[in-house]
């Protein structure tokens, strides 16, 4: 069979067979259009010549325009025995080893070209191979998990599969520290290789809506895969949307070592902290966290779970089970769009009040159904954990008793029902390697979204900044350096230098400590001159705080919040930072 083929090659001289150790490094390529643009340029793959079978998805040898052999593979085997012995085995069929012989490629990227006809025409006719074989299932779900393994190393909150189905490609994006990433090695791949993707992982989802992937219906679902030993959970999203389907996979670890991060470790101040703490030591009523959609809400609740003691018997119903919590008694219970799914979550509820529990974690209050479940556990004696989607803390009860949710104000005005209300945020959390003393600028850096201080001078904007915390506090605080240093720097993630994580901002809201915010809840327009005049420290109060504590950029927290000349700022009392 090798001889049919190798008659066409043009015969290279005979080179020593290559070291344990190659001479030059791996070269990248991320892209279709990198590897149609190499010099040489590929003439073929050789992966049926070499009949790799299934560890052709991992490595493979490609004849160039120059008739070397280079060596294509996936970063985990771009170097070790195996390449080491497949460049052996080229050698000793005569070719000569391209310089350099290794590039590394994404799993999705090497089996399109492994399948690609135009370089792979030769040698599936000299070796009987069908022209139209489609990728196997294991190949796909292999580039499934190439894809998941890069967003848990780059700790990746979501993953986005974007089908643009009128194009011949299509993309994958990373959300990575509160940013909507499109890394080179994900951009341009194949629209029918991802939908075949996507295809393959469906079949291993639970809970989902529909026995295929439908990029024309909205579903929903999770599962599980081990990525380098760790037991990871994919919460599956998709969005039929107007040029393809949008699917959005939340990544959460479901190991049992993985320890939560304490509150201190996600950002909450010592007060805050201590509040926190109190309120959960004590039993009825419920607290609830608000924020917008990724802002760490079902985190800080699981951290805050995890931290009671072992005597109070927890329960957490959830729609899926986003952290293992040591000592609860944890229900998935994923609720679709059929009629079965909401009895089963009526029945749950049932048997939960029979349970003789002190706890209830239930994960999200965002329908009718949820509120009705909210009105019964937040007033029956136990301590309900929960979380709702609003834009500060103030606003959480008309969020719960809007249209979609349904929850009586007379019920939430009652007290003892809201114990407390805590509305959270993350903001970027400065590189403590790298971040420059603010007062070394002597004007706005070049990084920043220029269009917020239009009309604004850099020196006019520091008065402004020390009026509000002081000149203590501005000689307090750091600022990012866009180039950052060996502790921030992340492969193909340059828009993140300088940053190192996320860290949470927030507002706790206990309304026995301001009595007019109950008696006004009814007249929600007098609830922020309520709060004003009790000189309740807000969540912008917390970023100044963690500012002068070097863990956020002034600007950061203002392309968040708004320019500190803003009247959003006018009534913000800051307090003294603690480590």
């Amino acid at each position: 069979m090798f001889k049919r083929f190798s008659s066409r090659l043009k015969e290279p001289k005979y080179e020593a067979y290559l070291p344990l150790d190659f001479e030059e490094a791996p070269v990248f390529l991320n892209s279709l259009q990198e590897v149609h643009h190499l010099q040489p340029a590929v003439k073929e793959m050789l992966a049926y010549e070499f009949t790799l079978g299934e560890s052709a998805s991992r490595l493979c040898p490609v004849l160039l325009a120059d008739d070397t052999v280079a060596i294509f593979s996936v970063e985990e085997h771009s170097q070790g025995d195996a390449i080491e012995a497949l460049a052996q085995r080229i050698q000793r069929r005569g070719l000569a080893l391209a310089r350099p012989a290794r590039y590394v490629l994404s799993v999705a990227l090497l089996l399109e070209l492994i399948r690609d006809p135009l370089l792979n025409k030769t040698t599936m006719v000299a070796t009987g191979a069908a022209a139209a074989t489609p990728w196997s299932q294991a190949d796909l779900f292999s580039a499934f998990l190439d894809i998941v393994r890069w967003g848990v190393e780059q700790k990746a909150s979501d993953i986005h599969i974007n089908i643009f189905t009128e194009s011949e490609f299509s993309e994958v994006r990373f959300s990575i520290s509160g940013r909507y990433i499109c890394p080179l090695k994900f951009q341009g791949i194949s629209t029918q290789f991802l939908h075949d993707v996507l295809s393959v992982a469906w079949m291993n989802i639970r809970g989902g809506n529909g026995a295929v992937f439908d990029p024309h219906k909205e579903q929903q679902g999770s599962l599980s895969c081990d990525i380098d030993g760790q037991n990871i959970m994919l919460r599956w999203g998709a969005l039929a949307a107007e040029f393809g389907p949008s699917v959005c996979l939340r990544i959460l670890r479901r190991d049992q070592e993985y320890a939560l991060p304490t509150l201190a470790q996600l950002g909450y101040l010592p007060a805050q902290q201590r509040l926190l703490q109190q309120v959960s030591a004590t039993d009825g009523g419920a607290i609830v966290f608000s924020g917008a959609v990724g802002s760490g809400k079902s985190t800080t609740l699981a951290a805050l779970v995890a931290a009671l003691p072992a005597w109070r018997k927890v329960i957490s119903i959830e729609d899926p089970v986003e952290y293992l919590i040591p000592n609860a008694v944890q229900v998935s219970l994923s609720r679709d769009l059929n009629q079965d799914s909401h009895d089963a979550f009526a029945t749950k509820l049932r048997a939960l009040k029979r349970s003789a529990m002190s706890d209830v974690l239930l994960g999200e209050i965002r329908d009718l159904e949820t509120g009705r479940a909210f009105t019964d556990l937040s007033s029956s004696g136990v301590r309900l954990y929960t979380t709702v989607h609003a834009n500060s803390a103030a606003l959480v009860p008309a969020r719960l008793h809007s249209d979609f949710i349904g929850v009586s104000m007379d019920l939430l005005a009652a007290p003892g029902v809201l114990r407390l209300i805590v509305h959270q945020s993350l903001l970027p959390r400065l590189c403590q390697q790298c971040a420059k003393p603010l007062l070394g600028l002597s004007d706005f850096p070049a990084h920043i979204d220029r269009r917020l201080y239009t009309g604004l001078s850099f020196h006019g904007w520091l008065k402004v900044l020390e009026n509000l915390v002081g000149p203590v506090g501005v000689e307090q605080m750091r600022t990012r350096d866009a180039k950052g240093c060996e502790a921030c720097d992340k492969a193909e993630l340059d828009a993140l230098r300088g940053w190192d994580g996320r860290v949470v901002c927030a507002e706790l809201l206990d309304p026995s400590h301001v009595p007019q915010f109950l008696k006004n809840l009814k007249t929600p327009s007098m609830l922020q001159q309520v709060l004003h005049e009790a000189k309740w420290p807000d969540i912008r109060s917390s970023a100044l705080q963690q500012a002068r504590l070097g863990l956020l950029d002034p600007f950061d927290i203002e392309a968040h919040f708004a320019v500190f000349s803003a009247p959003a700022w006018r009534y913000v009392h800051v307090g003294e930072p603690h480590a």
